[in-house]
């Protein structure tokens, strides 16, 4: 599932503005765009974003793939220590 860009927690008005100038508008582009090292490194220095704060808002916006996760529960699980979806198909439920 794909949603706009003011879903993720913690990204700006201002930030989403930079996004969009470079066609990224939803999740699921921001997640194509930011996937690999050489993504976030283009994209960091065409928008002036980090690459770190993009790899941050990549990986929500892979958590909110999942169905049924949605914003709050990606608050929750990575609240709980889980960055990754790749480490939460590890964890053993629980143990959240």
């Amino acid at each position: 599932m794909t949603y706009p860009l003011s879903e993720i927690e913690g990204l700006s008005a201002y930030c989403a503005t930079k996004l969009k100038s470079q066609g990224i508008r939803t999740t699921d582009a921001l997640l194509e765009a930011a996937r690999t090292v050489k993504g976030r490194k283009a994209l960091a220095a065409k928008t002036g974003i980090s690459e770190q704060q993009l790899l941050e808002w990549a990986n929500i916006s892979d958590y909110m793939r999942i169905p049924g996760m949605g914003k709050a529960k990606v608050g929750l699980v990575r609240a709980a220590g889980v960055t990754t979806v790749r480490e939460l198909a590890h964890r053993n439920p629980s143990r959240l």
